[in-house]
């Protein structure tokens, strides 16, 4: 058993600088994504799929919303969601750390002028 342990450690070997551990990088599809295309890209099926997407809508049920969901997000991508930053909060904040950090500079510069004058009395 240490034996099979020690060879198989002694079996690797560690990339060089640069290389990369997967040049072929991911796939750009998943196997699952181009069945969805191919049935959905068959002009045969278009009416049935149509009608079978009204019938699960009619159905509400949770399950098959999530279903229609990822065979979108398949498809098309998920969608991006924007996010709005509102900066002028962000502004005051900054405001009120450099008053902050001049007081305290401020407040350190005293110290040290006491200090200072302790020493020579």
């Amino acid at each position: 058993m240490e034996t099979k342990k020690r060879e198989r450690i002694e079996n690797l070997k560690p990339w060089k600088p640069g290389q990369s551990g997967n040049p072929s990088g991911r796939p750009k599809k998943k196997p699952i994504t181009e069945i969805y295309e191919r049935i959905l890209a068959d002009e045969g099926k278009k009416a049935a799929i149509q009608a079978a997407v009204e019938g699960l809508l009619t159905g509400s049920r949770m399950a098959t919303i999530l279903t229609l969901r990822e065979v979108a997000e398949r498809i098309e991508g998920k969608v991006k969601d924007e996010v709005d930053v509102n900066v002028s909060g962000l502004e005051a904040i900054v405001r009120l750390l450099d008053e902050r950090r001049e007081r305290l500079r401020a407040a350190e510069s005293e110290d040290q002028e006491e200090a200072t004058e302790n020493l020579t009395e």
